[in-house]
């Protein structure tokens, strides 16, 4: 655990390389630990490894069937860059059939499915899509509905409806952001 802890820290730190090294290391004392598999696919995505990063998901998969980050990665994740338009189709068509596939996939009977859930949909966002410039309304729906299926088993006292206030005309309406991003993002 403390080889794959490291590399983790080092990873979040963006020194993949050194976090490669580590969670290498933790590999090769026990190449089915789940987590450091998972772990190493990360730092290929961040390294534009795409599909290597995919496939150690997969791998993390078969080690340890209920590890919901990687299964979430595995579906979900996206390049951060296409060879071309026909790549980007395909990588779109993909994401849609796995979105569907993690949808149908994923039990949400019992508590214990609630908490894995909630912690695969922790693991990611959909951040990457919105480089493809597509119109991306029904999967970003799907998702979103998806996302609010989980949150609100988890979380069932801040998921009912509120009421809207009535506003005159002329009246300030007022809305909240709530993010850890904005003090170091572009958009914050």
């Amino acid at each position: 655990f403390t080889l794959n802890n490291l590399g983790v820290v080092l990873k979040d730190n963006d020194e993949l390389k050194r976090a490669l090294e580590y969670i290498e290391k933790a590999l090769a004392l026990n190449p089915t630990f789940a987590h450091a598999l998972y772990n190493k696919g990360i730092v290929y995505q961040k390294q534009g490894k795409y599909e290597e990063g995919r496939n150690l998901y997969k791998r993390a998969l078969s080690c340890a069937p209920g590890h919901a980050p990687a299964r979430w990665l595995y579906h979900l994740s996206l390049p951060m860059l296409y060879y071309d338009q026909k790549h980007l189709e395909q990588t779109r068509r993909k994401f849609s059939k796995h979105l569907n596939r993690l949808i149908n996939e994923i039990p949400l009977l019992t508590q214990d499915d609630y908490q894995n859930a909630l912690e695969g949909i922790s693991s990611t966002t959909n951040f990457y899509l919105q480089y493809q410039g597509c119109n991306d309304v029904d999967l970003q729906m799907r998702y979103g509905d998806f996302a609010t299926q989980i949150m609100s088993l988890n979380y069932p006292q801040w998921s009912t409806k509120l009421e809207a206030q009535s506003h005159r005309p002329g009246d300030k309406i007022r809305i909240g952001y709530v993010s850890s991003l904005m003090f170091s993002h572009t958009i914050g």
